[in-house]
């Protein structure tokens, strides 16, 4: 990452004689973390799995800076490499979330069954995403049981939304293979607009824990960074430093709230 910083630094600065040298030092710090992957030994098939998308990650990550640094630019594959890097991101994601729920079997389906009937009678329902939301004074602090609820509730609701998006993102990475352009603006319109259904399926579900509500406008915000870097790849002469800009701030974004994520479902654990 401080490889990452120096050389946007470098670009921003027009220090293009220190950018050969910044360069080559992602390359060594990416290679190195593929080493280090490579070397860590694994239990499970899906663990494995997972090291190899990372892996990929960070080799696309030097390939992308590279082109950043041509002159002139090739727009189309920075474009196309940015948008492939999103779809492995945005899959691993989804299959580390897939892990964790089944390692807290408690946030599985059919503990979402049971909250699911609970949650629709629950009279608090009829606050929705008009409640400003700087009006807290109603949630819970540090309660275990109102966390577990909230963590099912949220996925009950948006778990459809997100398998859409999901496909979307599956669609993305077979039009950025075949190289069709019109497919892959095609597929980024359809993602975005089942990102935005996702948010608003997170809005409609009244939460009890100060926690889980603030978790939540983390994950829109994550989604929101999402939906600003496809407007971009849309646009006609898309804003390459905008989107390098929002990529990063949506990284760092994601693993704060997987962070925040993993310490919730621990508490939820705790809950009888």
């Amino acid at each position: 990452m401080n490889a990452q910083d120096a050389l946007k630094a470098a670009r921003q600065n027009n220090e293009g004689d220190t950018i050969p040298a910044l360069l080559e030092q992602l390359k060594t710090h990416s290679l190195a973390f593929n080493t280090a992957l490579d070397a860590t030994n694994f239990k499970s098939q899906e663990g494995a799995a997972l090291r190899e998308k990372f892996k990929q990650v960070h080799l696309l990550g030097v390939e992308l800076a590279q082109e950043n640094t041509k002159s002139p630019p090739q727009m189309q594959r920075i474009t196309a490499l940015e948008a492939e890097i999103s779809v492995i991101q945005q899959s691993s994601i989804s299959e580390m979330r897939a892990l964790q729920h089944m390692i807290y079997p408690q946030l599985n389906s059919g503990a979402l069954n049971n909250t699911r009937q609970q949650v629709k009678s629950d009279p608090e329902l009829n606050v929705t995403a008009h409640t400003p939301p700087h009006s807290t004074s109603h949630l819970s602090q540090d309660n275990a049981a109102d966390i577990k609820h909230d963590l099912i509730a949220l996925r009950a609701v948006s778990q459809t939304a997100k398998q859409k998006a999901q496909d979307s993102f599956t669609d993305m990475q077979h039009a950025i293979d075949s190289g069709n352009r019109n497919a892959l603006m095609k597929a980024v319109k359809q993602t975005t607009t089942r990102i935005h259904d996702l948010n608003q399926k997170y809005d409609t579900v009244t939460l009890k824990s100060a926690e889980a509500t603030a978790a939540r406008e983390k994950l829109k915000e994550e989604n929101n960074l999402q939906i600003e870097m496809g407007n971009i790849i849309l646009s006609d002469s898309p804003d390459r430093q905008r989107f390098a800009e929002l990529s990063n701030k949506h990284d760092n974004s994601q693993k704060m709230v997987e962070i925040e994520m993993e310490a919730l479902r621990l508490k939820a654990n705790t809950a009888s």
